[in-house]
């Protein structure tokens, strides 16, 4: 009997006998084509190169919304860049371009600035929060040992309203 950790050291090679012993033959490999966004190279049997799905998406898009021709392997009218995008289901990329596209950049930023100042705040009230629970369980011996509490972020507010007697009697459910 080989372990799993041996089988890994061999490089998945029992892995391959047994599922010959078993009949089970290896997929064949896949013939390579040209990557489908347009750059000449080979694929390794899919339609893509790495990375090239999302290239030709973008391409789709700008096109779609530019309402210029899309140069891949084919020349895509804005039509039919609007078709491919909707027979891959890449529409709802589509929708989100659409929506980015006509806001004003310095709009977007002082959102995302306000958001994410909002979610600092946030984070940091937690913390405070979960510091305020873990000095009030010091206080009452439950912050260590074999009768620990334990602070998440979840439980913080129940463990905030509780009394000194309820922290001691307390058993997590």
């Amino acid at each position: 009997m080989v372990t799993h950790q041996e089988a890994g050291r061999r490089g998945g090679l029992v892995t391959a006998a047994k599922r010959a012993a078993e009949g089970n033959t290896p997929r064949p490999k896949a013939e390579p084509r040209q990557c489908l966004c347009g750059c000449g190279n080979l694929t390794g049997g899919g339609t893509f190169r790495m990375g090239h799905d999302a290239r030709f998406k973008s391409m789709l898009i700008k096109g779609v919304l530019n309402q210029e021709p899309v140069e891949a392997l084919t020349t895509y009218t804005p039509d039919e860049a609007y078709d491919v995008l909707e027979e891959r289901d890449w529409l709802k990329f589509l929708e989100k371009s659409r929506t980015v596209a006509q806001t004003p950049k310095p709009q977007r930023r002082r959102e995302k600035e306000e958001m994410d100042a909002e979610h600092a705040t946030a984070t940091l009230a937690t913390i405070q929060q979960m510091k305020d629970v873990a000095r009030r369980l010091k206080d009452v011996g439950r912050y260590s040992g074999a009768n620990k509490i334990e602070v998440t972020r979840s439980n913080c507010a129940t463990l905030l309203s509780m009394t000194d007697e309820e922290l001691i009697d307390w058993e997590a459910s």
